[in-house]
């Protein structure tokens, strides 16, 4: 499988960010124009300082159709906003682009990130295709996404420095391939505990090798969201500090003939979910969030989380669940509770049309507990009685009720370290919910066992299987 050509030539537009000294600003104001002031980079925004007093206006909206020219280059943003007024005068923007292109045309189209080399691709997917060398450069880490569209991701090291490449197989237009990267993006996030946020290259060519270069759009983003609970985890070394010596290397030996890894094409299903699904886009961004929060912050939003995925999951069975499933023999049994309501006992009564509400809005609904607990029936995943306690609890959280902790004695206090397994069962509940709905069967780590005495701590306790009983599905 081939890794398109002239990666390194992107990468070498990549040094604009770099870029420090002298500019100009044309189109900033109808009264001024090719005003001269100085550029650089400086968090997450390209900033224009002028020294002198310019009568600029004062619109707190962005100037757009502005043009950057440099000594060899010129550049363009429609996002320029004004910082600080007056002297010293400040500009800032956060997206330019390096050509005018009609974006509603379909393109090849390129999207790259600058990544630390810890991160690699087959350390999540099991089936990532042979390295490749290119020129000066390095690509290891190969699988193609099919959500509808083609897309190749692999990781590109060059000059001792690694970028994480996306690119579609075949032209679209910028809005196609912006919708489909963010669910690829934000579902690798989520199966790799890094959401890969940063600054963004968005380079368009007429030719799949990209041999020539249309534009490249520059977008500066926040920083990336990083968080240890990851629900692929094949890093096994690691546990070795919680276990004896016979349960590590049983696992050691489960992670060399089981399935810890997704597969592409499991990938390829959770990132079309998230495209076509706002339910699903939205919980995975809940959940990657959620993780980097306070704990308080963390169970209250896997709690919203685990609401709905449920309902989600649950839309096509719930009518089996209601009480009374008969639908004329509901609509009977409703039209003879509301007419209870007309007697003439209750004509003072303010809260009969409440009471009347409730009768003909969600009486014969099931119960909010059943309503969580039977989408793990039916992606077949097993609750074990501290998860239905967990789901049990949730209303504590989603209703204001937070824990009581000494500020004092915060490090050995108890209900820290039951806030903690609380959180983290959660994650895994959620977790396992988004995995088996593209398909995976395989061991998930349940990181609330961390908080178990380590005597007590098993291989099979660190990790649940999910999915159809079939420990023995390869990777």
């Amino acid at each position: 499988m081939e890794i398109r050509k002239k990666v390194d030539q992107c990468i070498d537009e990549l040094g604009i960010l770099d870029y420090k000294g002298p500019a100009y600003l044309k189109n900033i104001s109808h009264k001024i124009d090719d005003v001269a002031c100085d550029m650089e980079t400086r968090n997450n925004n390209i900033t224009f300082s002028f020294n002198e007093y310019f009568d600029f206006p004062r619109e707190p909206k962005a100037i757009s159709s502005v043009v950057i020219s440099l000594d060899n280059k010129t550049l363009y943003t429609d996002d320029l906003f004004l910082r600080q007024y007056p002297s010293p005068l400040i500009f800032t923007t956060s997206k330019v682009y390096t050509n005018i292109i009609d974006k509603s045309d379909s393109y090849f189209i390129r999207m790259m990130f600058k990544i630390d080399d810890s991160f690699r691709l087959d350390m999540y997917i099991s089936d990532c295709k042979p390295s490749y060398i290119e020129n000066m450069g390095y690509a290891f880490n190969l699988i193609q996404i099919n959500t509808g569209e083609k897309f190749d991701l692999y990781v590109f090291q060059y000059n001792d420095e690694n970028y994480l490449v996306l690119e579609c197989q075949e032209k679209m237009t910028s809005i196609e391939f912006r919708k489909n990267a963010h669910a690829i993006m934000v579902s690798l996030g989520f199966i790799t505990g890094s959401f890969i946020n940063s600054n963004r290259f968005i380079f368009y060519s007429n030719d799949q090798y990209f041999s020539k270069i249309e534009n490249v759009d520059i977008v500066m983003q926040k920083k990336s969201i990083k968080n240890q609970f990851s629900p692929i985890n094949s890093h096994v070394y690691g546990y070795k500090y919680f276990l004896d010596t016979k349960e590590f290397n049983s696992l050691l030996a489960s992670s060399k003939n089981s399935k810890f890894l997704m597969t592409t094409d499991e990938l390829a299903k959770l990132s079309n979910l998230s495209l076509n699904n706002v339910e699903i886009l939205g919980s995975i961004l809940m959940i990657l969030e959620g993780n980097s929060c306070s704990l308080d912050t963390m169970s209250c939003t896997l709690c919203v989380v685990l609401e709905a995925l449920s309902g989600f999951i649950s839309k096509e069975d719930e009518g089996k669940r209601c009480p009374i499933q008969n639908k004329t023999i509901w609509n009977k049994l409703r039209h003879d509770l509301c007419a209870q309501l007309d007697n003439d006992y209750l004509h003072d009564e303010s809260g009969v049309s409440i009471i009347r509400n409730r009768i003909k809005s969600n009486l014969n609904t099931p119960a909010n507990a059943d309503k969580l607990t039977k989408p793990f029936d039916l992606l077949e995943i097993t609750l074990l009685s501290d998860d239905i306690d967990a789901i049990k609890q949730r209303n504590y959280a989603l209703h204001g009720t937070f824990e009581k902790i000494d500020g004092v004695e915060m490090k050995n206090d108890p209900k820290i370290k039951e806030l903690i397994k609380k959180c983290l069962k959660l994650n895994f509940l959620v977790s396992a919910l988004l995995l088996r709905l593209c398909d995976f069967c395989g061991w998930i780590p349940t990181y609330a066992q961390y908080y178990e005495n380590k005597a007590s701590l098993t291989s099979d306790s660190l990790f649940r299987f999910v999915g159809k009983e079939n420990k023995s599905t390869s990777g």
